[in-house]
Parts: structure tokens; sequence; C-alpha cells
């Protein structure tokens, strides 16, 4: 996906600009041992040791893990932190996708999560705007879903006068349930 592929440049250029300033051995301080044993032993073996040779789970991992200090040198607000610690969620959803893909609305979602925490980095307008228009043509595609599913909805019955076994039904709460009555209890009205 473009849009972890853009975030991956982004906490590249964070982490780039606030570890060194942290620690002199920020490579060995910093990186390698805030990473998981997997992430540490694959790190290792990469040469030369940059933080572009890491992955997105690294480099977030690496983010949350030196956090308190990279948003005191970095100036960021406390929302910033939950919207990484959201990232590392999303990317963990998006590295195991089914088949079928996500849902339109949960990718809107992730992608919205996204690109507040490129904003709050600092990201330039042009990674911005690219992100508002794939988001933009998610909700064109999501308002044109909703279009289809209200023209498919069959006519109700008016519930005026009263309703009988065999009337068709809905929630209000959930307009999508829908069924057909098949006993009435006397009441009160």
């Amino acid at each position: 996906m473009e849009i972890l592929r853009l975030l991956n440049l982004e906490v590249v250029k964070i982490l780039s600009a606030a570890l060194p300033a942290l620690d002199p051995d920020w490579w060995n301080a910093l990186v390698l041992d805030k990473l998981t044993y997997q992430q540490k032993t694959f790190a290792m073996s990469l040469l030369p040791n940059t933080l572009e040779s890491l992955d997105l789970a690294a480099l977030l991992r690496v983010a949350d893990q030196n956090w308190y200090d990279i948003a005191k040198e970095g100036g960021f607000k406390r929302e910033a932190r939950n919207w990484l610690k959201e990232a590392q969620t999303i990317r963990n959803r998006w590295a195991h996708v089914p088949a079928e893909g996500l849902p339109d609305d949960m990718y809107y979602r992730d992608m919205d999560t996204i690109e507040r925490l490129m904003q709050a980095f600092g990201a330039n307008s042009q990674t911005l705007e690219g992100i508002k228009q794939e988001k933009k043509q998610l909700l064109n595609r999501l308002a044109d879903t909703q279009k289809i599913s209200v023209k498919i909805q069959p006519e109700l019955i008016s519930t005026v006068g009263g309703c009988k076994p065999g009337d068709m039904v809905r929630l209000k709460a959930d307009p999508a349930k829908m069924g057909a009555i098949t006993a009435a209890l006397c009441g009160e009205t």
C-alpha cells in the first residue's frame, strides 16, 4: 500500500532527526534495544545499520518505545502518541488482510488515522494532499454503496392501524434488519 510506504518514509525522517540527538550510541541504545527479538535479529543482519533498512513494524516500535524523548525533541502533541499506537495496529491489520480485503469504511478510518499522524509529524503538503484525494475517492465509493443499498430495499408496509402476521417490518435502530411478523402479542398501545 502506498500510504504505508509514505508513513515509513515519514517515520524514518522523524527518527533520523531525533535519535542521534538523544544518544551518541543511538543505534544500539535507542533502536536495537527497543526491538523484539525477531526484529533485532533481522536488524543486526542488515548492512549498513540504517533506519531506512528497517521495515515499518520495527520503525513504529522504535518510535513508540522512545516516544517521550522523541515527542519532547520534536514538540509533538499528546494525541500523536495515540495515532502512533493506532498506526501499529493498522500496519498489522494490513499485513494480514483477508483475501476479500478490508471493508471501505475500515480502510477510510485507517487512512484518516495515518493522515492525522503524518500531519502531526509535519509531512509535506503534497503527501497530505494525496491522502486527502484517496480518502475522497473512498467516501464517494461508500456513498455510492449506500445509494445502491437504499434502492434495493423492498417497500415496507405502513404500521398505521396496526400490524398483522405476514407484514414486513424493520428495526428503526438498524433499518438493514428486516423481517416478517409471525405472531402478535396483545398489549396496551
